[in-house]
Parts: C-alpha cells; structure tokens; sequence
C-alpha cells in the first residue's frame, strides 16, 4: 500500500539504523482535501454506531490507512533489529 510519507519514514529509519534518530511524521489524513482509499471505506459504510455520532465511511477509511502507516513505521525498527 503506498504512502509516499510512511515509505520515506522507513527509508529514514533504515539510513539511521546505526545511530540515534528522531523521526517526526505528521499525517494530514485526517484533514482536507479529504483522499481517501474505496476498498478501506466500504467495510465503513456497513458499521452503524450506536449513539448515531459517528457515519462517515470516508473518516473511518482515513483512520485505518494513518493505522496501517503506522503499523509499517513500528513494525521497521523490528524488521532491523532495532526495536
């Protein structure tokens, strides 16, 4: 799944493996213009929530692909054996 700013933070990671990094990665996912991926929003448009607050496939598919990024960011250092 590409994510032009996740593959770059994994890039990072890896070009900074043999010494102490910060690495800041700031999502704008959640912020418009609204992009978003179809197949991550149609399990969305199923789920009702009970309070009635929250219906926007589209929100939940953003969540899920800043889920997955950083999923792919935490699982790099323990790739590398730097965890």
């Amino acid at each position: 799944m590409a994510n032009p700013p996740t593959t770059k933070a994994e890039k990072f990671i890896e070009d900074n493996k043999d010494r102490p990094f910060l690495l800041h990665l700031w999502h704008y996912n959640v912020h418009g213009p609204w992009g978003f991926k179809e197949e991550l929003a149609e399990p969305f448009r199923l789920k009702k929530d009970p309070q009635g607050q929250q219906d926007n496939p589209v929100m939940g598919s953003m969540i899920k692909s800043i889920d997955i990024s950083l999923g792919r960011v935490v699982d790099k250092p323990k790739e590398l054996g730097i965890y």
